[in-house]
């Protein structure tokens, strides 16, 4: 099970999909699911379809294991791996029940399989998170390296109630130097309460008159940062007007999250020269060569 889980952990970020006996493949969608579990409700289900695009039967056990954060690149730790432990607030298994836990698909054909997520009292206010693995029978590869091909779906789960939620800009990095305006940034997001969260919004560049020199979108592919976590955001900034003026750039960060209307604004200057700034520092070194040497000549005349 641990080489099962090591194997998947690069492999989330991609579709739900997986060869079943090396002949088609299966498909396992949606690869994820968000579920609010509000006050008064016992439970909520999530369908899962899974097809069988192989030409051969394909036999399947249905588990599942709780997720927390790995690094802040996203990547997920799956519990049951060496040196991982999890946040007991936020574990999810538990209370999860399956209408089966074994799947039987013939080729061509598509099953639904129907999760229930349990709205105990035991349950706490905020962010639960498992993953439901289809793992197929016996492992396939090498002598050296073998694996369980298996599915999954991840589960974030919001059992709505006291929970804090909250959302940081602990850093930004840029590529910009003295010659050059920034045109990627990484803005390091801290989830500081006790659900997931999806960043939005936007990056702007302005010049030192007020114009707009180029602008970016947070999180265009609506990427979780996980509670207590933080990730790195890439932001594109794609050019509005060509800067010319040397000088104070400002870069201003307008960032919420889902749920949330109103903006917080993060600001940071940037220093830039380019072709003018460079020219006018060229042109002033000139004109201080012209008048030391002079200075200099001058002085030799009088002592004569």
């Amino acid at each position: 099970m641990r080489r099962l889980l090591l194997f998947l952990v690069p492999l989330l970020a991609w579709p739900a999909t997986a060869q079943a006996a090396g002949n088609g493949g299966l498909v396992l969608s949606p690869a994820y699911q968000e579920v609010s579990l509000e006050t008064g409700v016992s439970a909520k289900r999530v369908v899962l379809t899974l097809t069988n695009q192989a030409q051969s039967t394909a036999n399947l056990n249905v588990s599942a294991v709780d997720f927390g954060n790995l690094d802040n690149h996203g990547g997920l730790a799956f519990a049951g791996q060496p040196g991982i432990t999890l946040d007991n607030s936020h574990l999810l298994v538990n209370w999860l029940a399956f209408d089966r836990t074994t799947v039987q698909i013939n080729p061509g054909k598509s099953q639904q399989l129907t999760v229930s997520i349990n709205n105990r009292d035991d349950l706490t206010a905020g962010g639960h998170y498992a993953a439901v693995f289809l793992t197929a029978s016996g492992n396939y590869g090498s002598a050296t390296l073998s694996f369980t091909p298996a599915l999954a779906t991840l589960l974030y789960v919001n059992k709505v109630g006291a929970s804090q939620v909250g959302l940081e800009l602990q850093s930004m990095a840029t590529n910009s130097g003295w010659r050059t305006v920034p045109s990627q940034l990484t803005l390091n997001f801290h989830n500081t309460g006790g659900i997931h969260l999806k960043p939005r919004g936007t990056v702007e560049l302005t010049d030192p008159l007020g114009h707009l020199s180029s602008r970016g979108i947070i999180n265009e592919s609506s990427a979780i940062i996980l509670p207590a976590a933080v990730r790195h955001y890439s932001v594109t900034l794609l050019s509005r007007r060509r800067p010319i003026w040397p000088g104070r750039y400002t870069l201003s960060v307008h960032y919420r999250y889902d749920g949330r209307d109103d903006t917080t604004t993060v600001t940071r200057s940037i220093w830039y020269l380019g072709s003018v700034g460079l020219a006018g520092l060229g042109l002033v070194g000139v004109v201080f060569i012209i008048i030391i040497v002079r200075l200099k000549r001058n002085r030799y005349r009088r002592t004569l």
